[in-house]
């Protein structure tokens, strides 16, 4: 994930500290329900009891397409839909759908005051599929699915882009893209960034058809990634939500991607990928990240956006904006514990790895938190910057 600096860090200490996402924190997903594809927002997490998902009643049913009624004096529940109505009683043994009685089997409760139901019990009724995806804890709805050889020509292209990978032919791999897709450029110049610098390979452990539709597509996988030779690269496992269309002759392409998290596995091993670089740039480089420390620390915004290289004046005012924004809010204190440079072209663009600590007080609130980032830099004008994005690895709470 790319975020300005500073903006990176604050936002990850309040959602780790204040909603107490440790697991997000490792890279470990919760619980998610998706709906042809879309995820689906629930006021309380979706929880697994007795073997089952449930949630809450009201969004499901409406993500369903009904119009709900609750009585309270009753508990009962009435639902209606273009085909179908539903009613049913909390405690109750037997629900109706269009008057036919089904057994509700314990289907429907309450937990911490809210009302649940079962997600594939409540599917099943509206005539949905609910599939359950162990490995990325995550519950899919569809109205509808592919058939065996419809899910295999989806498939296929992501056999393809494994194969692209295993001969590092970046032409055959940037084939497989729409030629719609907007990710399209970026993701050429990234392919062959790649390439050009590390050899690895990919595998898909788990694959699955979020939703079909002859327009398009989605395919969940689970990968595995890992460097085979050459320079930096962070073996990972990762999520990915490819979004597939067909072309004017019917192939399926990439149209779009989308990773919703990814666990870095060897970062216990990020420092041993440092490379040599002459010691002016070296020093040069640990200068401007102490630089930008400092500037956090002193809530200066125009000597932390001065330690940065914008493409453009407007990119830049708008780095400065919310940099501003953000040091009124809060005082932050930040240090670096380790650096290294692990990437270097031999003379104007190199990678920084660092572990940096930040104490953030807001109010009578202080946090404090140990991430992991990457941050490249270039040299402009004999001058090294720091762009203005940020990977962050891995985070902390201290």
């Amino acid at each position: 994930m790319k975020r300005f600096v500073g903006l990176a860090v604050t936002a990850m200490l309040l959602f780790a500290s204040m909603m107490g996402t440790a697991s997000a924190a490792s890279g470990q997903p919760e619980i998610k329900v998706l709906l042809n594809g879309e995820p689906l927002r629930f006021n309380q997490n979706p929880v697994a009891m007795d073997g089952r998902t449930f949630v809450e009643f009201r969004t499901l049913f409406e993500a369903f397409g009904y119009e709900v009624f609750y009585e309270n004096a009753t508990k009962k529940i009435t639902a209606e839909s273009d085909s179908r109505y539903i009613e049913m009683t909390i405690g109750a043994d037997i629900a109706f759908v269009n008057g036919t009685a089904v057994e509700v089997n314990k289907q429907l409760t309450t937990l911490n005051g809210r009302t649940l139901v079962g997600v594939k019990f409540l599917a099943d009724l509206s005539g949905k599929e609910a599939s359950w995806e162990s490995a990325a804890k995550t519950v899919v709805i569809v109205d509808g699915g592919p058939t065996a050889e419809q899910q295999q020509a989806l498939f296929g292209v992501l056999d393809q882009v494994l194969a692209a990978e295993e001969a590092s032919d970046a032409d055959a791999l940037m084939a497989l893209f729409h030629d719609e897709s907007e990710i399209k450029d970026a993701m050429d110049a990234a392919i062959r960034e790649q390439f050009s610098t590390a050899k690895t390979k990919t595998t898909i452990e788990d694959r699955y058809v979020g939703y079909y539709t002859d327009e398009e597509a989605l395919v969940v996988t689970l990968e595995k990634s890992v460097k085979v030779s050459g320079g930096f690269f962070l073996d990972n496992e990762s999520e990915v939500e490819y979004t597939l269309r067909p072309d004017a002759s019917g192939q399926w392409k990439i149209y779009d991607i989308y990773v919703p998290y990814t666990d870095y596995t060897n970062l216990d091993r990020l420092f041993d990928q440092a490379v040599t670089v002459p010691d002016a740039d070296k020093a040069a480089i640990e200068a401007v990240l102490s630089a930008q420390m400092k500037a956090a620390s002193e809530g200066d915004t125009g000597a932390y956006v001065a330690t940065m290289h914008f493409e453009d004046e407007t990119l830049k005012a708008d780095a400065s904006a919310a940099i501003e924004e953000l040091f009124a809010s809060y005082s932050t204190k930040a240090t670096v514990e380790q650096q290294a440079i692990v990437e270097y072209n031999g003379a104007d663009r190199a990678t920084l790895a660092f572990v940096m600590v930040s104490e953030v007080t807001m109010e009578d609130l202080s946090y404090t938190v140990r991430s992991t980032m990457l941050n490249d830099a270039v040299k402009v004008d004999g001058k090294w910057l720091l762009e203005p994005y940020t990977s962050e690895l891995a985070s902390e709470e201290l």
